[in-house]
């Protein structure tokens, strides 16, 4: 794919109608929201392949890879700590599905900067 926009965006949406569905309607269709959820982690390998597309040599690869994973897995990491501290702040679940929501939101901006083909070295080169 040249533009993967599309695709980081379904993966957002994925994500946002599950949590919406899980907060506002527990009760019902609570298999396809978490379906959808666990669809919405294709974000993840997009994530991964897009290392090697958005690079051009294997020291480009490297560099986005540390970087990239780097700061990747210490947000995810205070992940769990975030939703524990909220959930026992509010007694319920509404300002963690909010965050859930928020950080989707997020994804989604990275969604529109991957339109273009751009790769790291190119932004790295002197003008």
């Amino acid at each position: 794919m040249k533009n993967v926009g599309p695709l980081v965006q379904l993966g957002v949406v994925f994500f946002i109608v599950g949590d919406l569905g899980l907060l506002l309607a527990p009760g019902f269709a609570t298999l396809l929201w978490v379906i959808l959820m666990g669809l919405g982690t294709l974000l993840f390998p997009v994530c991964l392949v897009l290392i090697n597309l958005r690079s051009r040599t294997m020291r480009g690869a490297v560099a986005l890879s540390g970087f990239v994973q780097g700061v990747g897995y210490t947000i995810a990491a205070l992940g769990p700590l975030l939703v524990g501290v909220l959930r026992e702040a509010t007694g319920g679940w509404i300002a963690v599905f909010i965050l859930l929501i928020f950080s989707a939101m997020v994804a989604s901006v990275g969604g529109v900067l991957l339109r273009k083909p751009i790769f790291v070295e190119d932004q790295l080169q002197p003008s």
